[in-house]
C-alpha cells in the first residue's frame, strides 16, 4: 500500500538577513497548514544552490515527508497550502510539482522562451505595481511537463532518481539541472495551478547567468520536448457543431478517431451545443466557440488578439468558408487543408482559394469536379470518404420483415431536399410503400408531407432523432442527396440506397436506386481518420522541409 506523506520540509537558501529569514519562517508557519519544519541556510554566494539543496535532502529528507524548496522572496497567497500540495502527492504519481513550467525546453535553454508550452500562474511585483504572469488558463489537478520553475517546488525524495547537479555553480540553471535528467529517467513533473505565489522579483541575467545557460544547453540533447508534444496538435474549424447533420456528425466522428490516433484535436466552431459538444469532450476533443477562442483575447473594440507568441497547431482543417476565412487569418504561418462536401450550397461549402491550404478533401467526383472550377489544380484535390462509426451502423442485427416496404430518408428538411421529399411521397404512395423522415424542419414542410387530410397516411415525420440507426436497420431502403450520410449509413447496414442529384435550387437532376457496394469498409471512421491523419502529416512535411 502506497505510504501517504503527512509532513512538509521547507528548505529555503537566504542571503538577506536574520530578521527577513524570521519574517519569512513565520510567513511559512503562518500559511502551511500542515505538520511541517523550516529550515533556512544562511548563504552569501559561499555555496551553489545545489549544494544547499542537496545537503538538505540528505540532513532533513524524512520518508513520510514532502521536502519543499523555494525563495525567500515570495508570498504564498494559498491558506493551508500545505494540504494542497500534500493532496497532489499522495493522489498521483508526481515526483516533481511547481506552479509554473513548460512542456518544452529548446535549443538556447531558456525554458520561457516559448510561452506556448508554458503552465501556471504566477503573481510578480516591482515594488511598485503588480501584475499577473498568466502562462496558461487556471486549471484543476496537475498539467505534465518537463521541468518547473525554482521559485516554488515541491518534491518526493522516493521517487525522484537524480540529485541537484552540483557541476552547475551559483544560483542559475539549478533546479533544471536536476529536472531534465529526472524526467528522462521516467519521473513525473507537473505543474498545478492551485498554489499561488506573489514573486517579489524580477528575473534578470547576468554572466554567470549566461556561463550556466551554455553549459546547460551543451549538456543536454535540446531541443527537448514531454511526450505530449509530439502529439499532432490538429485544430478543426466549422460553421455548426451541435446536431446531427452531416457535416457535424463528420467533424465529430473524425476529430474523436484522430484522438484514437494520438493528436490533440481542439475542435472551433461558430455554433456549438448538446448533444455533440458533450460526446466529444468525453472523447478527448477540445471545443470551443469562436467567441471563445483558446489563446486569443477579445479587446474593447471587439477584436482579436494573439495572447501567446507562437502557433498553437500543427494544421488547421477547414470545413466551412465563413469560419474558415477567419481562423486562416488568426493563424496565417499555419498550413491548412479544406474539406469541401457540397456543390450546391453557397456561401459555406464554397473552397477557399488560398496559399495556405495545401490540399482540398473532396468526398465524391463530383465535388471533384466543382473544386476545380475554383482554378485550383487536381493534384491539390484528394478524394476521402467522410467517416462512419461502424459500431453503430453495421450488418450485425436481426432483420425486420416490414408489412409493406419502407424507404427511410434522413436530412434537414430544408430547399434543396423538398423536392425530392414530395417525389418520395408520390412514388412510395404510387408503389404502396411506407415514407419516413427524419431531421429538422427547417423548411416548414413536413406537415404538409405527412398531412393525413391529403391521404398522405403513408408518410410518418420522426423530427429530429439521435438514433438514426435503429431506423436504419428496420427499413428496408434508404433515399437520400447525392450520396449523402444517410446512403453511406444505409450500405454499412446492408441497405440498397435511392441517391438523387439535384441542383443549386432544389431542382431534382436525376434519381437512382444503387445496390450495397462490395467495399463498405472504406467508409469506416477509422479508415478514413487514417487517410486524414497521412494527409496532415504530408501537408506538414511539405511545409516544413
Amino acid at each position: 500500500m502506497k505510504q501517504l506523506k503527512n509532513k512538509i520540509i521547507v528548505a529555503f537558501s537566504s542571503h538577506l538577513g536574520d530578521e527577513k529569514n524570521n519574517e519569512f519562517i513565520r510567513h511559512i508557519d503562518n500559511t502551511i497548514g500542515v505538520k511541517h519544519k523550516t529550515v533556512c541556510y544562511t548563504n552569501y554566494n559561499q555555496f551553489s544552490l545545489t549544494e544547499v539543496y542537496n545537503n538538505a535532502i540528505l540532513e532533513h529528507g524524512e520518508e513520510n515527508a514532502i521536502m519543499v524548496f523555494c525563495h525567500p522572496d515570495i508570498i504564498i497567497k494559498t491558506q493551508n497550502w500545505g494540504k494542497v500540495l500534500l493532496n497532489h502527492f499522495n493522489h498521483s504519481d508526481y515526483g516533481i510539482i511547481g506552479v509554473a513550467g513548460t512542456t518544452f525546453v529548446p535549443a538556447s535553454g531558456m525554458w520561457w522562451e516559448d510561452r506556448s508550452k508554458m503552465y501556471g500562474l504566477v503573481e510578480h511585483t516591482n515594488g511598485i505595481s503588480t501584475w499577473l504572469s498568466e502562462y496558461s488558463p487556471e486549471f484543476n489537478g496537475i498539467k505534465p511537463v518537463i521541468i518547473v520553475d525554482g521559485l516554488f517546488f515541491g518534491i518526493d525524495c522516493n521517487k525522484i532518481v537524480h540529485k541537484f547537479n552540483e557541476d552547475f555553480k551559483g544560483f542559475h540553471f539549478y533546479e533544471l539541472s536536476m529536472m531534465l535528467p529526472n524526467y528522462m529517467d521516467n519521473v513525473n513533473i507537473g505543474v498545478t495551478t492551485s498554489i499561488r505565489i506573489l514573486h517579489k522579483s524580477i528575473g534578470q541575467t547576468n554572466p554567470s547567468w549566461e556561463e550556466n545557460r551554455k553549459k546547460f544547453a551543451s549538456s543536454y540533447k535540446l531541443p527537448m520536448r514531454h511526450v505530449s508534444e509530439g502529439k499532432l496538435r490538429v485544430l478543426i474549424c466549422c460553421q455548426f457543431f451541435k446536431n446531427y447533420t452531416g457535416s457535424e456528425v463528420s467533424n465529430y466522428e473524425l476529430s474523436k478517431e484522430l484522438v484514437k490516433l494520438g493528436c490533440d484535436v481542439t475542435l472551433i466552431s461558430s455554433m456549438v451545443g448538446d448533444p455533440l459538444h458533450k460526446k466529444a469532450l468525453a472523447n478527448g476533443v477540445r471545443v470551443y466557440s469562436y467567441a471563445n477562442l483558446p489563446n486569443y483575447a477579445l479587446d474593447q473594440e471587439g477584436k482579436f488578439h494573439f495572447v501567446k507568441n507562437e502557433r498553437e497547431f500543427d494544421i488547421i482543417h477547414v470545413n466551412h468558408k465563413p469560419i474558415g476565412d477567419l481562423m486562416l487569418g488568426l493563424y496565417p504561418n499555419t498550413p491548412a487543408v479544406m474539406h469541401v462536401r457540397s456543390e450546391v450550397i453557397p456561401v459555406f461549402e464554397v473552397p477557399i482559394v488560398n496559399p495556405i491550404i495545401k490540399r482540398y478533401i473532396s468526398i465524391r467526383d463530383s465535388i471533384t469536379d466543382y473544386i476545380r472550377t475554383f482554378g485550383i489544380a487536381g493534384d491539390k484535390i484528394v478524394t476521402i470518404d467522410n467517416p462512419f462509426d461502424y459500431t453503430r451502423f453495421n450488418g450485425e442485427y436481426k432483420p425486420t420483415k416490414n408489412d409493406k416496404e419502407v424507404i427511410l430518408f434522413i436530412g434537414t428538411l430544408d430547399h434543396l431536399r423538398k423536392n425530392i421529399l414530395f417525389d418520395l411521397s408520390k412514388m412510395t404512395k404510387e408503389n404502396n410503400q411506407v415514407l419516413w423522415i427524419i431531421g429538422a424542419n427547417n423548411g416548414g414542410y413536413a406537415d404538409e408531407l405527412a398531412n393525413l387530410n391529403e391521404g398522405n397516411q403513408h408518410v410518418r415525420y420522426f423530427g429530429i432523432k439521435a438514433n438514426v440507426e435503429d431506423y436504419i436497420k428496420k427499413c428496408d431502403y434508404t433515399a437520400g442527396i447525392f450520396k449523402g450520410r444517410t446512403t453511406i449509413e444505409g450500405y454499412l447496414c446492408g441497405k440498397p440506397g435511392w441517391i438523387y442529384v439535384v441542383d443549386k435550387e432544389g431542382n431534382i437532376q436525376s434519381k437512382v436506386l444503387q445496390p450495397v457496394p462490395t467495399d463498405v469498409e472504406k467508409y469506416r471512421s477509422d479508415f478514413s481518420a487514417k487517410k486524414v491523419f497521412s494527409l496532415y502529416e504530408e501537408v506538414i512535411d511539405e511545409t516544413w522541409s
